[in-house]
């Protein structure tokens, strides 16, 4: 008995150690080049001349297109929206009643009602956006800016 036990820990130990071996073999350390490493390509940033295309192929489709007319020839506000932090919280609003239908006290057979105040609650939801606006005039850029927006949300 003792000398199986003996056995098992030590064909254990054995393949423990020859997995080990084989493991740390086959972990290559990694090559040095002088070549730098892939990263994500660099966004081109708006200017001002740049063609309508050019916009929607940098920065997408807008999320509004306002149209007007202006003294030379038409143009567009373009708005695009981005979510840059959003926070939900419950929050007390006021307090309302309820009914409560209590046993009698006394163990009667006669039930009474009664009011308890409660508080209201409603969950908030309050995004902050950055906005950009594109001012297009005959399909060019003319001059964007860019500002921030905050939305208030109670959800019932």
């Amino acid at each position: 008995m003792h000398s199986t036990l003996r056995f098992l820990v030590a064909a254990g130990t054995a393949l423990s150690i020859i997995t080990f071996a084989t493991a740390a073999h086959a972990k290559k350390p990694q090559q040095q080049t002088d070549a730098p490493a892939a990263s994500t390509p660099a966004r081109q940033p708006l200017e001002k001349g740049m063609s309508a295309e050019t916009v929607r192929q940098l920065v997408g489709v807008p999320a509004e297109v306002e149209p007007f007319k202006a003294p030379e020839g038409v143009a567009e506000k373009w708005i695009y929206r981005r979510v840059l932090t959003q926070r939900t919280r419950l929050i007390s609003v006021g307090e309302g009643t309820v009914s409560c239908h209590y046993e009698s006290p006394d163990w009667s057979d006669m039930p009474f009602a009664r009011r308890v105040g409660v508080p209201i609650r409603r969950i908030q939801t309050t995004t902050v956006y950055q906005v950009t606006a594109l001012l297009m005039h005959e399909n060019k850029l003319v001059i964007a800016k860019q500002w921030t927006e905050e939305s208030v949300r109670f959800d019932r």
